[in-house]
């Protein structure tokens, strides 16, 4: 009899622990679910406290490449005419030695439909820093040429980069 009491109890202590385990972890998904929104203004406040990818960008050339990639791709898909003037401008006017290695890291950071504002203001610092008002100029100058590849420049690509020219002066 002591011994079915004892088996009887050791059962019980499992089931109940084994109940309190799931009630806990369906808590636990509530509680992820509830605060998505919370975790993503997280995430941004650490972002902009620690800076994000495009603040850690030491080089103008490679952020002058990610501008131009980011300009067609917020228009959406970029055509093999506006690839091939991105690749002239990054050899010519840039002088990288290996634009197409370039162009594969910069369209790493660049987002199909993101803004191109939002990419130039996290750049701004960086090309104030590192660039004296005639490659400022030289800036936007490429931009232009690359909105126009294959067609006239949009009236957002065209409001984009002359906001970016504004902003560079001030």
């Amino acid at each position: 009899m002591v011994v079915i009491i004892g088996v009887l109890a050791i059962v019980g202590g499992i089931l109940i622990w084994v109940l309190r385990a799931h009630s806990a972890v369906t808590a636990v998904r509530d509680l992820d679910r509830d605060t998505k929104g919370l975790r993503r203004r997280i995430r941004h406040a650490v972002q902009d406290f620690a800076g994000g990818a495009l603040r850690r960008i030491n080089d103008p050339r490679l952020a002058a490449a990610i501008l131009m990639i980011q300009l067609v791709r917020a228009e959406g898909a970029m055509s093999a005419e506006e690839k091939t003037e991105i690749l002239d401008v990054m050899e010519t006017k840039l002088g990288l030695p290996d634009p197409a290695a370039t162009f594969e890291k910069a369209w790493g950071y660049t987002e199909p439909g993101r803004p191109f504002s939002i990419f130039a203001d996290e750049l701004l610092p960086l090309f104030r820093k590192s660039l004296d008002a005639r490659e400022r100029d030289d800036l936007v100058g490429m931009l232009r040429r690359i909105a126009a590849a294959d067609a006239p420049p949009s009236d957002l690509q065209g409001e984009a980069v002359i906001r970016l020219k504004k902003r560079l002066r001030s």
